[in-house]
């Protein structure tokens, strides 16, 4: 039978690990599901090895705060750039409907409104050098994010590849 202090120690650990498969599973589904991108990506980001940020995402040992916080405000800068595409997507779809064409009022926009993200990183940073270092993947998870609620609004959207030539 433990003693109270031991039970204590036990139920501490018990938390911990918790607390541990909390942040490791949050990490995954952020870097995964939330921002699209890879093991190696997050973890170049980050500046840690991958055998750290590993055994970080998968509980091993607990996240640290400070490279939790920057996974954090890594999806914070997502939503931004998507709050910016929506709003650049609206603007455009008032912009169209207000065309007038053969004496009628047009009420919903002619063509789908184009995302623009970036295919690889580097296309990324020449365009936007102030965001050195950030994978483009979160560009990209911006425009899937902004795409989705264009979508909930009825608004007729399209990712494109800002460095393409294509028309």
């Amino acid at each position: 039978m433990l003693t109270t202090k031991e039970h204590a120690t036990v139920k501490d650990r018990d938390v911990d690990s918790r607390l541990g498969s909390v942040n490791s599973l949050m990490a995954k589904t952020l870097r995964a599901n939330g921002l699209g991108l890879t093991q190696n990506e997050v973890d170049d980001w980050l500046g840690v090895s991958h055998n750290s940020y590993s055994r970080w995402e998968i509980g091993i040992r607990r996240f640290p705060e400070e490279q939790s916080k920057k996974l954090e405000d890594l999806v914070g800068t997502r939503d931004q750039w998507a709050d910016a595409m929506m709003e650049s997507a609206m603007r455009s779809v008032r912009e169209q409907a207000n065309v007038h064409q053969s004496g009628k009022w047009v009420g919903y926009p002619l063509a789908p409104v184009e995302l623009r993200t970036y295919a690889t990183d580097e296309a990324f940073w020449v365009a936007h050098p102030e965001f050195q270092g950030i994978p483009a993947g979160v560009h990209r998870s911006a425009a899937a994010l902004a795409w989705s609620r264009l979508r909930a609004a009825g608004v007729s959207s399209v990712i494109v590849d800002a460095t393409s030539t294509e028309v």
